[in-house]
């Protein structure tokens, strides 16, 4: 077996799964790529390699044709909470007619609304409500809010010349309540300007007491990580994000012509779909490190034929002869059973193959579950530190137990 040398860039790993039928999120996709970058002791997390690629595309697959389901409590919370359950609306006032459309997200100074979004809806004819006027007044406070219960979809830009903070926490709500909601993100990029102030300067942290608070804060890192927290949130839904509002605004006319949720819509839509947000595939990336490690006695990176079989049964509780294994091996011929060595890459690889079928070997449904039976298995594991959620960007030097939020007034 030669040596598996290919690696596949962050930025293309989204697309590639897209063209197996796969549809991760880019939660998932960061996921990936930091487990693979922890189980290979890598500094960059800029890339996969075939094997790892293989093992997490085989294990989406293994996901989508069983179904795995959201946990218990959070199905019922959704089935509570979510569109299934008739939300209960004031009555709408005689004088504010039903609009199709809520525009919502980036409101003054951006212009995205009467430049783009407006015309393009006029075009379609389609009713919008719009809620950037040239003068506010206390009143529109209602009409908004009904104008927001009212509309089939809620269109939301989240544009960066602005802060955003509202538009965020709106939009994950309606996510959340299951609302037709279409989102579109314009990413911050390092050193622009919001209302005229670099948002990339230091923030002014008050508490000299503590040195993790006296280190420079960036705005930046605030205000992106909200970013991809809303992202992941919205994506767990199943809710596509785009990036262009002429794309998401034909998207919103399909959805409205042929009542289709958003999650109907595909790549044939030029949205980006997404699946089973909520499953968590890094960890069997690095499950199957602590398989290698385990049976990688000399620590030599290398684990022979015999291991590869039984680190398999302790996966998946099944039987695997040296012989069926060399039909997946290419490039073997004469070697002893015990002589053939394989590395971690090779080994995902190996794994793969098992896991997707073939040569007749079929997998248990009590894959990886096994793991927790094995001792050593179960003292690596434990050894472990836990990472933060989807592998969102933190800064590590200034993490704390519990964040003191609320009023702000001088109490004692």
């Amino acid at each position: 077996m030669g040596p598996i040398t290919h690696q596949l860039p962050a930025d293309k790993v989204q697309s590639l799964f897209n063209e197996m039928q796969l549809y991760p999120t880019r939660a998932q996709v960061s996921e990936m790529l930091h487990c693979a970058k922890e189980c290979a002791d890598r500094n960059t997390a800029s890339y996969l390699t075939f094997g790892e690629f293989c093992l997490f595309a085989t294990e989406l697959k293994r996901c989508y044709d069983k179904g795995i389901p959201r946990s218990n409590h959070l199905a019922r919370l959704l089935e509570r909470d979510g569109q299934e359950k008739k939300r209960q609306t004031r009555k709408m006032s005689k004088t504010l007619s039903k609009q199709e459309v809520f525009l919502g997200g980036s409101c003054n100074p951006t212009t995205w609304r009467h430049d783009i979004a407006i015309p393009l809806l006029k075009n379609l004819g389609i009713t919008y409500y719009n809620p950037q006027v040239a003068e506010w007044s206390a009143e529109l406070i209602e009409q908004e809010y009904l104008a927001k219960q009212s509309a089939t979809v809620l269109f939301y830009v989240i544009d960066r010349q602005t802060r955003n903070i509202v538009g965020m926490i709106e939009a994950a709500n309606f996510a959340g309540a299951r609302r037709k909601l279409v989102l579109v993100i314009d990413s911050y990029k390092p050193g622009q300007t919001v209302g005229g102030e670099l948002i990339s300067s230091e923030l002014a942290i008050a508490d000299e007491e503590s040195a993790c608070f006296n280190s420079n804060v960036h705005e930046y890192e605030e205000l992106n990580g909200g970013i991809l927290m809303l992202q992941d949130l919205v994506e767990r839904q199943g809710i596509p994000v785009f990036n262009n509002i002429p794309i998401a605004i034909n998207c919103t006319a399909k959805v409205l012509r042929e009542k289709l949720t958003v999650q109907d819509l595909t790549v044939t839509d030029m949205a980006q779909p997404v699946k089973m947000g909520h499953l968590q595939v890094g960890d069997k990336l690095i499950k199957l490190r602590q398989a290698f490690d385990a049976l990688d006695s000399s620590r030599s990176g290398q684990i022979s034929l015999t291991d590869v079989c039984m680190a398999y049964r302790l996966m998946t509780n099944r039987k695997l002869s040296v012989t069926e294994l060399r039909n997946i091996v290419s490039g073997q011929t004469g070697n002893g059973e015990s002589t053939t060595k394989v590395n971690f890459e090779e080994f995902c690889t190996i794994v793969a193959e098992l896991k997707g079928g073939s040569n007749g070997v079929a997998e248990s449904e009590k894959c990886f579950c096994p793991f927790f039976l094995n001792p050593i298995i179960r003292f690596i594991e434990w050894t472990l530190c836990g990472r933060p959620l989807r592998a969102l960007p933190v800064n590590n030097t200034c993490l704390r137990d519990v964040f003191l939020a609320g009023d702000l007034a001088d109490y004692t």
